[in-house]
């Protein structure tokens, strides 16, 4: 049981601390606060830097969501079957990040997930680039998903020239080829 209460700590302008104390949410299964996990990747494609992904990948500077609930084939046929990534990144040295969302009280959170993200990096990986541009245009509208005439590397682009480091994009286009025919992503 978590013990204390949270705070969420601002300064205001002469730089002086203003804190202010939280209600701490629920999480029980019988708790009124409704969490689903659509608010969490919500949250992962407006905020990516909420993720842990600079402990994977310290030279990378920048990350930028390609979408939520993109569609992928999966068992190797086209129509076979088709999985749903929650969210799709990338960074600026070219390592696409996959995301599952699972909540606590998912019963497949434990059992599936890792069958299951498996699947998704296996068919990201099965894919050429236009493949995977174009189901990146198809995953949910309104998330962070590449535009019609928008590649991975122009999104990419507008993301470092602001928060990023420009020089890694000199090679981006190289490694994220790379790294996605040897299978070299980060699965959370």
């Amino acid at each position: 049981m978590a013990s204390g209460t949270p705070v969420r700590v601002t300064y205001d302008a002469e730089h002086r601390p203003v804190v202010d104390g939280m209600t701490r949410a629920g999480l029980r299964p019988n708790s009124s606060a409704q969490f689903e996990e659509h608010v969490l990747q919500a949250i992962i494609d407006q905020h990516p830097d909420v993720l842990p992904w600079r402990e994977f990948f310290p030279a990378a500077t920048a990350i930028c969501s390609l979408g939520r609930e993109i569609p992928v084939e999966l068992g190797g046929q086209v129509g076979e079957r088709t999985g749903y990534i929650d969210n799709l990144l990338v960074t600026d040295d070219g390592h696409l990040v996959l995301v599952e969302t699972k909540l606590w009280r998912n019963p497949e959170a434990v059992r599936k997930v890792i069958a299951q993200v498996m699947e998704y990096a296996m068919a990201v990986s099965e894919l050429g680039l236009d493949g995977l541009e174009q189901a990146i245009r198809r995953g949910e509208a309104k998330s962070h998903r590449l535009g019609p005439d928008e590649g991975i590397a122009d999104r990419m682009r507008k993301v470092a020239g602001t928060d990023g480091d420009l020089s890694l994009l000199d090679d981006f286009e190289d490694a994220f080829a790379r790294f996605r025919q040897t299978g070299e992503l980060l699965v959370l």
